[in-house]
């Protein structure tokens, strides 16, 4: 799971940085927009030449483990799946509430952030390295988290991502202070900060 992790928000980083230095140089429009063309074509194009169709094992690894998890039920509606994957089921419901928020901090650091860097006067490069560094810092942290995780089943606390939400609000406060003074000269402090949990 660790280098799955660190392997997508990797390529997230990577692909925030060239997409900051395309709007750099050629604008917003059109070419940060035919990266992501170029991305999908891509992905179209290895899904159809070279993944199998994984159908056949999802059903029998389905069928095999419906009797151990007979509790949950075999035949559900969309509906009673929502009720109990989001509500009544204690694991799951676990599990959709960190997607969540963990969905919601990615929205924030790739949709809402950048408007408020730009409000803030930052050219469009360094909003893209500020951009990559969140991804960046995660993805390296999965490669050192996801072993210690696999070799110590106590250390899995939701405390450590509650923790981890409040040391980046304090190193995205100190962050924003930076770029309100008008200090750029500070950026990739104030971008350490953000992505690190620690002041600037």
């Amino acid at each position: 799971m660790g280098l799955n992790e660190a392997a997508g928000y990797g390529a997230v980083a990577l692909t925030a940085l060239a997409t900051g230095y395309l709007a750099a140089a050629y604008g917003l429009r059109p070419a940060p927009f035919l990266f992501g063309a170029a991305y999908v074509a891509l992905g179209l194009g290895l899904s159809a030449a070279a993944v199998r169709e994984t159908r056949g094992h999802a059903r029998h690894e389905a069928a095999s483990h419906a009797a151990a998890a007979d509790h949950l039920g075999g035949h559900r509606t969309t509906r009673q799946i929502a009720s109990l994957t989001s509500f009544r089921e204690k694991a799951l419901s676990a599990a959709c509430q960190a997607g969540m928020v963990n969905n919601l901090n990615d929205g924030l650091a790739w949709g809402v952030f950048p408007l408020l860097f730009a409000r803030h006067g930052l050219w469009v490069s360094q909003i893209g390295i500020l951009a990559a560094l969140y991804p960046a810092v995660w993805g390296a942290g999965q490669l050192g988290t996801g072993t210690v995780l696999s070799y110590c089943p106590s250390c899995r606390h939701v405390s450590g991502c509650a923790s981890g939400v409040a040391r980046a609000g304090t190193g995205l406060a100190g962050a924003l202070d930076v770029i309100m003074a008008g200090d750029t000269d500070a950026i990739g402090r104030a971008g350490a900060a953000w992505c690190c949990g620690r002041p600037g």
